[in-house]
């Protein structure tokens, strides 16, 4: 990740569960997926191993895992932008029930043909294998695709308690994930997360006080496109990460 004089954070380390925990569910949005990289953040996932190194040597591990992710992960990416290995294994194969090919729709307004599925998100869910403990929760934000691209990266992980109160801080991010899901067989994973997403008491970053989910939500399914943010009036200072950014009369970045 790029942060050259403090903390990085491993992709890898933050896809594993918690101690004490296992996933139950999860959600990831890519714009492109390499099947491999997938197979490497599955072992992540599922069984605690590495992202690093050689992963012939994982078939075992990788079917194991596989099995114990049919039902609990959905990967939606955008369609056409799959990435197949160069060698064939049917292991791949076996991946076929996690992967959600999507279209983001223009919004109603916009002139453009066609509009791309960017958002890099992961949305995990862990349950304690001791009862008693607290569900837990982990949104990751990303700059990065699902791929073994070799670029800096930038990113911002936040875990989180499910509560017995419904909190207001993540309605648009609830709203994001359930324009995402335009085919009920996957309507149930999607309900069930975003459920336990609208009670969850996330942990602010280091010297943060309070935080806030602004996402785009994509026009999938018929549902209006939403613009993140609605910046009114001029603000006093700004920080945008984004590896492209539309400065012409018309950005937001003008705007402020």
């Amino acid at each position: 990740m790029l942060n050259l004089h403090s903390q990085r954070l491993d992709y890898g380390e933050q896809l594993r569960a918690f101690d004490g925990y296992e996933l139950d569910l999860g959600v990831a949005t890519t714009f492109s997926l390499d099947l491999e990289t997938l197979v490497a953040a599955s072992l992540s996932l599922g069984l605690d191993l590495t992202l690093e190194g050689d992963l012939r040597g994982e078939r075992l591990a990788f079917l194991e895992c596989l099995d114990k992710l049919q039902k609990r992960l959905l990967v939606f990416y955008q369609r056409g932008n799959l990435k197949v290995p160069e060698n064939f294994n049917r292991l791949f194969s076996l991946l076929e029930p996690l992967l959600v090919p999507t279209v983001a729709l223009p919004a109603v307004d916009s002139k453009a043909a066609f509009a791309s599925f960017h958002p890099k998100v992961w949305l995990l869910r862990f349950t304690p294998l001791e009862a008693g403990l607290p569900v837990r929760m982990r949104l990751l934000v990303l700059s990065r695709n699902l791929t073994f691209d070799r670029s800096w990266d930038i990113g911002v992980c936040i875990d989180g308690v499910v509560t017995q109160k419904t909190t207001n801080v993540n309605a648009k991010l609830v709203a994001f994930f359930n324009a995402l899901c335009s085919n009920n067989a996957h309507q149930q994973v999607i309900d069930s997360l975003c459920a336990s997403l609208s009670s969850v008491q996330w942990d602010n970053p280091e010297r943060f006080s309070e935080m806030e989910m602004l996402p785009g939500r994509p026009s999938i399914g018929g549902a209006p496109a939403a613009v993140p943010l609605d910046l009114e009036g001029r603000i006093d200072e700004l920080l945008v990460v984004s590896p492209f950014v539309d400065a012409d009369k018309h950005s937001l970045l003008v705007e402020c």
